[in-house]
């Protein structure tokens, strides 16, 4: 039964992230709106474009170049463990949902829309599928945590606001899930966040 979930979850997450990618497209093409692309938004792109090369190579091939042109300007583009800060070079390797920092063995979980790691407790969370998400901006986490497990201070100046508008876009800015389509209702639980600590 795992298989097949799995096999579900990679085809939904190939057909989203190649309809991110196509969103990215439009917002490029609104020149005169679109500013510098961060650098957590082009680890982003480069993570999805490996992603569809690692896919299907010959098929995604174009669309990986034409990507890795836009974010490839002028830094390399690495991912870091945000446990001990190795970096690491993005490859198809790398662009799993959870992946081994070689240096220290943690284990690191990627964002289900960004695919960027998460490195705060402030996330959105589907409760059906247990996918979890960066919190974008423009988005609130409808329930907040107990103080037992961290305090809403630390809480709420853990994550930065990530601004991915081809993302928003895709969703019609509502906070759903991209494997089930659950609301994302950001509940937060211990183990989470002592992992995080």
């Amino acid at each position: 039964m795992e298989d097949k979930i799995n096999y579900y979850k990679d085809y939904i997450n190939l057909n989203y992230i190649s309809e991110c990618l196509k969103e990215f497209n439009k917002y490029l093409d609104q020149k005169d709106k679109v500013a510098p692309l961060e650098d957590y938004q082009r680890i982003s792109l480069s993570l999805m474009a490996h992603y569809l090369k690692g896919t299907d190579a010959d098929k995604y091939l174009n669309t990986y170049n034409k990507i890795m042109k836009i974010v490839d300007q002028t830094k390399p583009i690495t991912d870091h463990c945000f446990y001990c800060l190795a970096e690491f070079n993005i490859s198809e390797d790398t662009v799993g949902s959870f992946i081994e920092c070689r240096e220290c063995e943690s284990i690191l979980e990627r964002c289900s829309r960004t695919l960027l790691l998460l490195s705060s407790p402030k996330t959105l969370n589907c409760d059906f599928c247990c996918s979890k998400s960066l919190v974008l901006a423009g988005e609130d986490i409808k329930e907040q945590p107990d103080d037992d497990i961290v305090d809403n201070e630390t809480f709420d100046l853990s994550s930065q606001e990530y601004q991915f508008p081809w993302i928003r876009n895709l969703f019609s800015n509502d906070q759903i899930c991209i494997y089930c389509s659950t609301p994302l209702n950001g509940k937060i639980n211990a183990e989470d966040v002592y992992t995080l600590k």
